[in-house]
């Protein structure tokens, strides 16, 4: 009970109240945000450790995990397409904060890899390529959704103007036929089509978010909880499939198995994301002292983001208690424990960090 209380405190209610927020909305970020951090802490293991008693494991947790960035993409666009999302100041100051907090992290990082870590890396060089592409591996997520803010007033004027119809037609032609046409280039060679031409997956399932929040009473006559949660399993069971198949052929797990642009992910994905929403009434009823933990982690999902890959580069080569939490140990259960110690100390870091002014801009 102890964390419970903490949270009871009374600099804790003075964040926005679950009355305020949509608490589906709160889990969904909760639990995506814990995924991104177990694939980062189990995800090189697929890498160099195949045939080792922990390879399957360690696959099939990434693929239960393997939804957490379209995840994001989903709840980005349920709440930023809206129809006083326009060109404005308030537009162009979130874009700004997420191009500054993007550039200041990707500082961070360099003069942490360089200085800390040892890297013979040229960080002026590499910042200023920055501008152009990613040089922090798990920042990568910030430029299509940066791309997503400048986009949110055309797209948000965009789907106010199309009827169902043609927002399904819409969907159909960016996102659903690219993504099987992907799959299947994935294992025919004959088959040679540029990405570039395949659509845009993240501008989709930012639409699709968006899409299933507005029509869920409709999807309901058509499509039960219980059906729904059997199709987010299939969508599980493909990727597994498939990541098992990769191993096979090329004795290694390639990642293309977990990859959001490709149909079994995003069945997964869209039928999970689409669960939370059909139990949002139920999920209500949680009790307050449970949802302010929920909307704590939900408001602070951006910095424990940014923040947490310090604590890994940190904590990975070191043995506690004889215990590895990386992929410097061929056991699944400490990696776990590894991603709870790294999304805790991240947690607890972002709720100190948020109360000093300035840095507060950088994490919220």
């Amino acid at each position: 009970m102890g964390i419970i209380s903490y949270f009871n405190k009374k600099h804790f209610k003075n964040e926005k109240t679950n009355n305020n927020r949509e608490i589906f909305a709160d889990l969904l970020r909760t639990i995506a945000i814990f995924f991104v951090i177990v694939i980062h802490t189990t995800c090189t293991h697929l890498t160099a450790s195949y045939g080792t008693s922990s390879f399957k494991w360690v696959l099939l947790v990434n693929a239960i995990a393997s939804i957490a960035v379209p995840i994001f993409f989903m709840l980005s666009g349920c709440f930023l397409i809206k129809k006083d999302n326009i060109v404005n100041s308030k537009n162009t100051k979130r874009i700004i904060k997420r191009v500054y907090q993007l550039l200041i992290w990707t500082l961070i990082y360099l003069l942490f890899e360089k200085y800390y870590l040892g890297w013979d890396i040229d960080v002026g060089f590499q910042f200023i390529q920055s501008l152009f592409r990613h040089q922090v591996p798990h920042l990568w997520f910030m430029y299509p959704l940066i791309a997503l803010y400048l986009l949110s007033p055309i797209v948000s004027k965009l789907y106010y103007a199309l009827d169902k119809k043609h927002i399904k037609y819409l969907l159909l032609f960016t996102f659903f036929i690219p993504l099987l046409m992907k799959w299947t280039i994935d294992y025919h060679n004959f088959v040679s089509i540029p990405l570039f031409a395949l659509g845009f997956s993240e501008f989709s399932y930012f639409i699709l978010g968006k899409y299933i929040y507005d029509n869920i009473d409709d999807i309901k006559k058509k499509i039960d909880l219980k059906t729904t949660v059997i199709v987010s399993m299939l969508g599980l069971l493909l990727i597994i499939i498939y990541a098992f198949y990769d191993s096979f052929v090329f004795g290694m797990t390639n990642n293309p198995y977990f990859d959001y642009s490709r149909f079994p992910c995003a069945l997964y994905c869209v039928s999970f994301y689409t669960v939370f929403i059909l139990l949002k009434d139920k999920l209500q009823k949680i009790p307050d002292k449970f949802k302010r933990i929920i909307s704590n982690i939900a408001v602070n999902s951006g910095g424990i983001y940014y923040i947490h890959m310090i604590f890994a580069q940190l904590l990975s080569p070191v043995y506690i208690l004889g215990i590895g939490f990386t992929s410097n140990h061929d056991s699944l259960l400490f990696m776990i424990l590894g991603a709870i110690l790294y999304f805790t100390l991240s947690w607890f870091s972002i709720n100190i960090l948020k109360k000093i002014p300035y840095i507060k801009e950088l994490i919220n």
